[in-house]
């Protein structure tokens, strides 16, 4: 039995990582952006901006945010790229890219049409109350539910994560292009993240000049460089998955690792989005404990709040922001106290996450899986180890 099919207790690390990513996020939204960005909260929820002086910031928000180098959505977004880095190539080793696409499809996109459906009528609802208009166009609406074309068309986010999935479809578009390699664990896999930096640093170069005269080029500049530090950080992940199977020495993953979370930090350094390079220091601290975890994967404890965290990490990811914000911002406004507006927003979206995992996530996903299954298979039927956020 080859490492790809053992139990997944030797990958319950992973799962339990998931279920703490989720919860990191969860944390970054309602207990972060909401307090310390309001106006990005206010734009996201179609509300009012909440008044500093009747609303001040709550001493448990501060000490969660005590630390200037640390961001928890950062952290959580990190862990979760890990974990579809390691686990993608599971996929891959059992189907082809064509099957693999099928599977990806239904494994992400109904969550998510769900998810962005319950951000748009909390949108609407949030302007009801407030009277406000409903603040995006047709098109900007279409744009997000063609997952993969809000970005290149430049158009605003609606829930404030989908940049997150956008980086995922591309990693599963790279990884399908790269399938044989991935599957042979060949050295050639290299020259992927060598050339996404590459072309990530040639692009920067120019970049200044077509801020100014070619406006398109900037756009479509700006959606590579950021998708690509991302994707490098994600191999990261794969290297794992190599290790874990075998392929890769044990001697040579520091090696590796440390080369790709170089050309990562290298890729974001010298590129347009350096004004928020601070974040990297959370995306370490992501690897830090990823690596930790992997180190003691034989020995990892299952853990049933982060099992159940890590259940419904992805319908919670798109299920949970803009309705939250929305949820909070009338909370307050009609008296409710802080805390415990807070407590009963993190319970109905819990509640909600599980009620899509279970009528809409779980069995899209084996529907996908039945189809991909009907297709031209690459390998032995495997249990998958743990499942990719989609995300």
């Amino acid at each position: 039995m080859t490492a790809a099919q053992e139990p997944s207790a030797r990958v319950e690390f992973a799962n339990s990582l998931r279920g703490l990513a989720a919860l990191s996020v969860l944390i970054s939204h309602y207990l972060g952006v909401f307090w310390l960005k309001r106006e990005i909260a206010a734009d996201l929820a179609n509300a009012p901006i909440l008044p500093a002086d009747e609303f001040p910031l709550p001493l448990y928000v501060r000490l969660l945010h005590s630390i200037d180098a640390f961001d928890w959505g950062s952290f959580g977004v990190g862990l979760f790229f890990l974990i579809s880095g390691f686990v993608i190539p599971f996929s891959l080793q059992r189907y082809d890219w064509k099957a693999f696409a099928v599977g990806r499809f239904f494994r992400l996109y109904p969550t998510y049409a769900v998810g962005l459906t319950l951000s748009i009528a909390a949108i609407c609802l949030s302007g009801l109350y407030f009277g406000r208009e409903f603040p995006y166009s047709a098109s900007e609406v279409a744009l997000h539910y063609l997952l993969g074309a809000r970005d290149l068309a430049s158009s605003k986010s609606i829930d404030g994560i989908i940049w997150t999935l956008e980086i995922e479809v591309h990693f599963y578009l790279l990884c399908a292009l790269a399938a044989s390699w991935l599957r042979r664990g060949s050295a050639l896999l290299v020259l992927l993240p060598l050339a996404v930096l590459a072309g990530s640093l040639l692009l920067s170069r120019h970049m200044p000049s077509w801020s100014v005269n070619h406006a398109s080029a900037f756009r479509l500049g700006y959606v590579a460089t950021f998708n690509g530090q991302f994707l490098i950080y994600m191999f990261i992940g794969v290297a794992f998955n190599l290790r874990h199977r075998g392929v890769l020495r044990s001697d040579m993953l520091p090696f590796v690792v440390a080369g790709l979370f170089g050309f990562f930090a290298a890729t974001w350094y010298y590129s347009v989005h350096r004004y928020f390079f601070d974040q990297i220091w959370s995306y370490g601290a992501a690897l830090a404990l990823f690596c930790t975890a992997a180190g003691l994967s034989d020995r990892w404890p299952r853990n049933r709040l982060l099992s159940f965290s890590a259940d419904i990490s992805y319908p919670l990811y798109v299920v949970h922001g803009v309705a939250g914000y929305v949820a909070l911002r009338i909370l307050l406004d009609m008296g409710v106290q802080a805390w415990l507006s807070i407590a009963l927003v993190t319970t109905a979206a819990t509640a909600l996450a599980w009620a899509v995992h279970v009528w809409i996530e779980a069995p899209t996903h084996r529907f996908g899986q039945k189809l991909a299954r009907r297709r031209t298979a690459v390998g032995p039927a495997a249990i998958e180890p743990v499942r990719s956020t989609g995300r």
